[in-house]
């Protein structure tokens, strides 16, 4: 991971034990960049047992006795030993002959006494090290200088098959690279566009990219209606108090700064525990919803909203509306609720369902809080309720900073 941060390129791991598939595996890793910067790695393992066939290609002559060494010494291909393990590790006599160069020959002693000669070169892209070792009774032959070039030309041949296996890395790594963009997309919440892919396991990506992106969408179209629901009234579909407590401090902060008139109605049901008394709480809820369709048809503004502040009492915001519009509005509603006739059997104001209003216009000067607002209108409404009630009281503020 380290030489892909460092290179930006792909790159190749050592050998590693995979438990899951209980084999001995490298790994081709790709960096993820944007703006030229590793974001992300995508990674695709492989059978180091599989790397034999690579010195197969060598076709090597017997006697000879050919190795690869991963970036850590350890074997990971060899024409004699064919068990992978960890424990194998490259002589010590060639790991301090690589801290001097990448490339030459070294004279050492086996295990069993015999004297070998090795000619061995490292791969200055993956750090991988290729060896040719032959006995000592080999190069006193007539043949050595035969011998010799041919173990030269081995140790080019064997690097071309490294080379092959480059390129068959490669053959995994564009495809891996070619899922970058959708990769990033993704990340960004943009469609996905998944190239034309020649690698089983790469389209298998790609397909779990898609598969992923409809997930997340699915996901986020669930958080997008749980937000709106912990914020809209199930009975009447207009705003709830949680959302209206945000919005009255959001425009009241905004009315501070630009200067602009900020009116705010109070809107109670008159008489509505009688309503429930007589006619029972199913038919409380149906004028409930009834009254929510008026005002939210009559509030049509983008910038305006409409909530149930609580039980039978509305509020109405109305951002950059001086008294006069905000009266305007308010009339609109009471002939509306007039115009439904919603039957009020237990009424003392009228037969059918009639509202009290307080309507409030405040500017920078006149309070110096949301809740000073409210106040006001709640006030105003409550004065519309002692003078008989199916009317409506407005004023402009004109309180002291301070004053509730």
């Amino acid at each position: 991971m380290l030489n892909v941060l460092q290179t930006k390129r792909p790159s190749i791991t050592s050998m590693f034990y995979g438990p899951v598939l209980k084999k001995y595996l490298v790994a081709m890793v790709v960096p993820v960049l944007r703006n030229n910067t590793v974001d992300a790695f995508l990674s695709m393992s492989m059978d180091a047992a599989n790397l034999s066939e690579v010195l197969d290609i060598a076709s090597t002559p017997a006697g000879w006795h050919v190795s690869v060494y991963d970036a850590n010494g350890k074997l990971i291909a060899d024409t004699v030993q064919h068990d992978l393990s960890l424990e194998h590790n490259a002589p010590g006599v060639l790991m301090d002959a690589l801290k001097t160069g990448r490339e030459g020959g070294l004279r050492m002693s086996r295990g069993n006494g015999a004297n070998v000669w090795m000619t061995y070169q490292t791969s200055s892209n993956y750090g991988w090290t290729a060896t040719v070792a032959v006995s000592d009774d080999m190069l006193t032959t007539e043949l050595w200088k035969t011998l010799w070039l041919q173990l030269t030309g081995a140790v080019g041949l064997l690097l071309a098959g490294l080379l092959l296996a480059t390129w068959i890395g490669r053959g995994i790594a564009d495809p891996i690279q070619a899922l970058v963009a959708p990769a990033l997309a993704l990340g960004r919440g943009e469609p996905l566009s998944i190239p034309e892919l020649n690698l089983t396991e790469a389209i298998a990506v790609g397909n779990a990219l898609q598969a992923t992106q409809s997930l997340l969408l699915q996901r986020e179209h669930e958080r997008d209606q749980a937000r709106t629901d912990s914020l809209t009234d199930g009975l009447t579909g207009l705003s709830n108090r949680r959302r209206f407590d945000a919005a009255i401090d959001l425009e009241f902060a905004r009315m501070r700064r630009c200067g602009e008139p900020l009116s705010l109605i109070m809107l109670d049901i008159d008489h509505f525990k009688h309503f429930n008394d007589a006619l029972g709480h199913p038919a409380g809820d149906a004028c409930l919803r009834q009254v929510g369709d008026l005002i939210n048809t009559i509030v049509s503004r983008t910038t305006d909203l409409a909530a149930r502040y609580g039980g039978e009492e509305f509020g109405i915001i109305l951002p950059n509306t001086d008294l006069s519009g905000a009266t305007e509005l308010a009339q609109r509603i009471e002939d509306g609720i007039n115009w439904l006739a919603i039957m009020h059997p237990a009424s003392s104001v009228a037969p059918h369902v009639t509202v009290s209003q307080g309507v409030i216009t405040v500017d920078s000067t006149a309070a110096q809080s949301a809740l000073d607002v409210v106040k006001l209108a709640d006030a105003l409404l409550y004065q519309a309720k002692l003078q008989g009630r199916n009317q409506i009281v407005a004023r402009n503020a004109s309180i002291s900073p301070g004053e509730s």
